[in-house]
């Protein structure tokens, strides 16, 4: 809720608090900065929850951070490229009407899980060679 929120309203935030309180222009670079990194660090703890608790095994935080990694970095960078992609090269309004902004949607989402799903199967190959002592 807190990454969505600094995402989305980040900037309107650091604006009021900006005027609200008649800080100094170098308050706005930080408040970027802060929000950015604050996002990065939630969106990582998020993953490195999902990847301890959500298989089978018990794992602990130091073997899954890999991949975590992999998933934080990977989900960004995926994410900007299809949004560029999205605004500067695709018109799914104009072929799909109204539809469209459910298959932006949708193929969004579908790239996210594959971010995941790499990261949580380097994970699970690192675990292999681990175990096998590779």
């Amino acid at each position: 809720m807190t990454l969505s929120l600094l995402s989305v309203f980040g900037n309107f935030i650091g604006n009021f608090i900006y005027f609200y309180f008649d800080l100094e222009v170098h308050f706005l670079r930080f408040w970027d900065i802060t929000r950015y990194g604050t996002s990065v660090l939630l969106l990582f703890i998020l993953f490195m929850l999902l990847y301890c608790l959500a298989p089978n095994k018990k794992l602990r935080c130091r073997e899954v951070y890999k991949g975590t990694i992999f998933a934080v970095i990977g989900w960004i960078i995926v994410s900007y490229l299809f949004s560029y992609y999205v605004d500067h090269f695709a018109n799914y309004s104009a072929t799909y009407g109204s539809i469209g902004g459910v298959i932006v949607l949708m193929i969004w989402l579908y790239l996210s899980s594959m971010i995941l799903i790499l990261g949580g199967e380097i994970n699970a190959t690192l675990q292999w060679f681990k175990k096998n002592n590779i």
